[in-house]
């Protein structure tokens, strides 16, 4: 539910003007971008035995590669919670976080 309000009140700021776009833009993005980090760390399994370090720099790297390839609408789509699986845009996220292995080493 409250991804469909975040949701809402994105499409509403995006069709204001062009400095509320700017800031809704940059809220937008920190706040995805700490999700993911959030998200991306806890997920690591353990026998990955990745430091928190590693694990931290892979993952804002990985944030970082997202929201370069993706829109805020593609986003939106996959943070909407409605069960929807989109596969494409589930693949782009997978492919700009296969950029960040680099990190790992």
């Amino acid at each position: 539910m409250k991804s469909g309000i975040f949701l809402a009140a994105a499409v509403l700021l995006l069709a204001g003007c062009s400095e509320q776009k700017e800031q809704f833009q940059q809220e937008f993005n920190s706040k995805f971008r700490s999700e993911f980090i959030s998200q991306c760390v806890a997920s690591i399994p353990k026998q990955a035995r990745l430091s928190t370090e590693k694990a931290q720099q892979y993952c804002t790297c990985s944030a970082d590669k997202v929201l370069e390839t993706l829109s805020a609408t593609d986003i939106a789509k996959l943070m909407g919670g409605r069960g929807e699986k989109d596969s494409e845009l589930q693949q782009k996220v997978v492919d700009a976080a296969a950029t960040c292995m680099n990190t790992l080493k």
